[in-house]
């Protein structure tokens, strides 16, 4: 953290709790000492992001794990014996949290951190409307210091906390589009996908619940563009289901 930031390292360990729940979750196929492993990677993980204090992160991987439970809880027609309980569960911890006076440091609202984010992102969203063209090409990927700067305890909030109100400054209503393409290919991508596959289960999980943590945390921060080494891995998990798709449409004629 100190060499990349809380958010990007949290971001990091968010990913890594996913991977570890989604191979938790795939029962038999593990032995026990693999469960043993994941189980204390995925606590120590999650308490990592708590002392990072990244409220992005902690509530992405934890988004992102009930998104794959509630799926696979309709797929399994288990909703109320599964999906429900773990909803309530989380709920009542917060609500915990919210009415009695604790010292633990749980992630919740920051007034002047938030404060400052609404009014970074009410600066972003108005520069495509500031001059000609940036509508169409944004103001690029140089000059964002020039504009808006929010300071919150000395500190200015150089860029929207919002990966994707950032491209719509940046590069306008192209990068709106880029998006937005994206998006379409990825769900075409997952729709090709049989959910069902129990070969795949354990690669789908991660795939959906990964998937959903980035584009998730894409509201709440943007650690993605500030650090090289998140697009690449974020890049990877995204491609799960355009390689599942290659393999299942493609498989492997056994050698006679």
């Amino acid at each position: 953290n100190p060499f990349v930031g809380a958010n990007q390292g949290a971001y990091i360990l968010g990913i890594l709790a996913l991977v570890c729940g989604c191979c938790l979750a795939s029962g038999g196929l593990l032995s026990k000492w693999l469960k043993t492993i994941y189980a204390v990677l995925l606590v120590m993980s999650m308490m990592m992001i708590w002392h990072t204090g990244s409220r992005a992160a902690l509530l992405g991987s934890v988004g992102a794990a009930l998104v794959v439970l509630c799926l696979r809880s309709i797929q399994n027609r288990t909703v109320i014996k599964q999906f429900l309980p773990a909803l309530g569960i989380l709920i009542t911890a917060y609500l915990v949290k919210l009415f009695l006076p604790s010292t633990s440091g749980i992630p919740g609202l920051k007034t002047g951190s938030d404060a400052g984010r609404i009014f970074i992102a009410q600066c972003y969203s108005g520069l495509p409307f500031t001059g000609h063209n940036r509508l169409i090409y944004g103001i690029g990927f140089h000059r964002h210091r020039d504009f808006c700067q929010q300071l919150f305890e000395g500190k200015p909030f150089d860029h929207a906390h919002n990966i994707y109100l950032q491209a719509w400054a940046n590069v306008g209503i192209l990068g709106v589009v880029g998006f937005f393409v994206f998006g379409l290919l990825l769900w075409n991508a997952w729709s090709r996908v049989p959910l069902s596959n129990a070969d795949s289960a354990l690669m789908v999980n991660v795939g959906i619940s990964t998937s959903v943590y980035i584009f998730f945390l894409g509201f709440l921060d943007a650690s993605l563009i500030h650090w090289p080494a998140l697009l690449v891995l974020s890049g990877l998990f995204l491609a799960t289901p355009f390689a599942l798709h290659r393999v299942q449409a493609y498989p492997q004629v056994p050698k006679p």
